[in-house]
């Protein structure tokens, strides 16, 4: 015998209720999610990895040999394809290390004419002959994931075999 349809005081008053328990039990399943790795999300796999000594490790910047028929200021940008090059060193007269501004490993097998972004005088032609420090991705989330569940398989201690494991793929 009570009123419980749409408007009524009983229905005001408990779906305020309902809504906060449904709020609750989202942030319950999420939180459950995030303690078993293999759901969690990225962030929160790093944190469970680093209670295993596990760290991710983060994107490198590939290093080129960039040659030119004039001498190049530090710090002068040159483009090729869609990555940009700062120039960090001088190796001889015409020959230069060369930075990739993109970390990864996508600018590694790039070769070939640049084309300058910062004005450098007497600049007729510069080229990229070689790669000479490779980039590197950072860790995935399957590759973390991995590396987690090998974790457990056994420990490293005293220079056991895990140990030498552990040391080489780091």
């Amino acid at each position: 015998n009570i009123l419980k349809t749409e408007g009524s005081l009983v229905h005001n008053a408990l779906s305020v209720m309902a809504y906060e328990l449904e709020r609750l039990y989202v942030q319950a399943d999420y939180q459950l999610k995030q303690i078993d790795p293999a759901s969690a999300d990225y962030d929160n796999l790093v944190k469970l990895c680093a209670q295993r000594g596990i760290y991710p490790k983060d994107a490198t910047f590939a290093e080129v040999k960039l040659v030119s028929d004039t001498e190049i200021p530090i710090g002068a940008r040159f483009n090729l394809s869609a990555y940009n090059y700062t120039v960090t060193e001088r190796l001889s007269k015409y020959e230069y290390i060369a930075r990739c501004e993109t970390a990864g490993s996508a600018p590694n097998n790039l070769t070939g004419s640049v084309t300058p972004i910062t004005f450098v005088e007497g600049l007729n032609s510069a080229k990229i002959t070689e790669v000479t420090t490779l980039g590197s991705d950072k860790t995935t989330k399957q590759q973390l994931l991995t590396q987690y569940k090998a974790s457990f398989d056994s420990s490293s201690f005293g220079g056991n075999v895990a140990e030498y494991k552990l040391k080489l793929n780091a």
